[in-house]
């Protein structure tokens, strides 16, 4: 019930915005970075925030099972505790030193960048 209650206010947060935000489809990091740099206004980058959130979201929630698996993706330290700038910010990074992140989907990029930034012992990246 709560889930869907935040779930409609997002929702309408976003159509009371669709007037002054122009949604253009983000198929890669490369795109999520051009529509977020050159945001008309504040609500478009709210919204495209709105994006990282749901990947970060999806991303630890694959890494929490793989992590009860023996298995995580990458191994973020319990003190840690990202804003969503600073998550972004972490995209950002993987994006500008490696050119391969611009092709790949935002939520896959995202994970790069986690792994990147909070390597498990012994492990390659995904």
């Amino acid at each position: 019930m709560r889930k869907s209650i935040l779930v409609g206010a997002v929702l309408a947060s976003l159509s009371a915005h669709a007037d002054t935000t122009t949604l253009v489809p983000i198929n890669n990091v490369a795109q999520f970075f051009d529509a977020y740099d050159n945001a008309p206004n504040a609500s478009a980058r709210s919204a495209l925030e709105l994006m990282i959130i749901g990947a970060e979201q999806a991303i630890m929630s694959a890494n929490a099972q793989a992590s009860q698996a023996g298995q995580p993706l990458f191994c973020e330290p319990m003190s840690a505790s990202l804003s969503t700038a600073q998550v972004i910010q972490l995209l950002r990074i993987g994006y500008k030193e490696d050119k391969r992140y611009a092709v790949v989907p935002v939520g896959f990029g995202l994970l790069q960048a986690y792994d990147a930034a909070f390597p498990c012992q012994g492990q390659k990246a995904p």
